[in-house]
């Protein structure tokens, strides 16, 4: 109940919001159902294309150890969104009249969406939603904070995979259209609820929930408390070493 109280309640929201989002933006929809769906609008060796996308997924994946930092949390989720419902409505519009009026070029063109829209998935929400569900907790809370954004997930995916197979079997191609409307919605929710943590030690982070501030404000907003004490103190003891350093490398010259 204590997620639930107070500034608390906000960090939750935001923890399990990213979550539920990002199995409703149709990572189970890529990852179980996406050789069928391909099968099913007459793609040529769908097993194969499949094996093309989780591929470049594993290498976007890899580049976002270093890409999330430099472009920050909030960044990274909403122009991964804006993207991924670009390549999901761009899919679902071009397959909407089923498989027959698809051209080759065409379908190639929705293969192409298909793989840049699990690249830009790995490069944001694949592993934004953990980062952001271990920074956003609180300390005294960050397991059970963990605990209900991950059920939000598991509770997300389970309709989404019993469910998925018969509207795919209705309405085919337009099913990722559905995902698409998501990550618009994603992309509403990461503007008005999901602050900037990036370069913000736990302390600043404490401080700055507690004191409610704005959403859009956390990027440039200055700590004064317990936190930004600690942080100056590492950035003073950072350059006492490159001082140190520099003096050594004199000194063997």
């Amino acid at each position: 109940m204590d997620c639930f109280r107070g500034t608390n309640r906000r960090r939750t929201i935001i923890a399990m919001g990213v979550q539920i989002l990002q199995q409703a933006q149709g990572v189970s929809f890529i990852n179980n159902f996406i050789v069928t769906f391909m099968k099913q609008l007459g793609f040529a060796d769908p097993l194969q294309y499949n094996v093309i996308v989780l591929a470049c997924g594993i290498v976007a994946n890899l580049v976002s150890l270093f890409t999330f930092d430099k472009l920050g949390r909030r960044s990274s989720m909403f122009v991964g969104a804006f993207f991924m419902a670009a390549m999901m409505i761009g899919v679902g519009g071009t397959t909407a009249n089923g498989y027959e009026v698809l051209s080759p070029v065409t379908q190639n063109g929705c293969i192409a969406m298909l793989v840049l829209w699990y690249v830009f998935y790995a490069l944001s929400w694949g592993p934004g939603v953990w980062i952001l569900g271990g920074e956003i907790g609180t300390g005294q809370l960050r397991e059970r904070t963990l605990l209900l954004s991950s059920l939000g997930s598991f509770v997300t995916s389970v309709p989404i995979n019993f469910v998925n197979p018969y509207v795919q079997a209705a309405i085919g191609g337009r099913t990722a259209i559905i995902y698409g409307s998501f990550s618009v919605a994603a992309m509403v929710f990461v503007y008005f609820f999901l602050p900037e943590t990036k370069d913000r030690s736990l302390e600043e982070l404490d401080e700055m929930f507690q004191h409610k501030v704005a959403t859009r404000k956390f990027k440039d907003y200055v700590c004064t408390g317990l936190g930004a004490q600690i942080r100056q103190l590492e950035d003073e003891e950072d350059e006492a070493r490159s001082k140190c350093r520099q003096i050594e490398h004199v000194e063997v010259a």
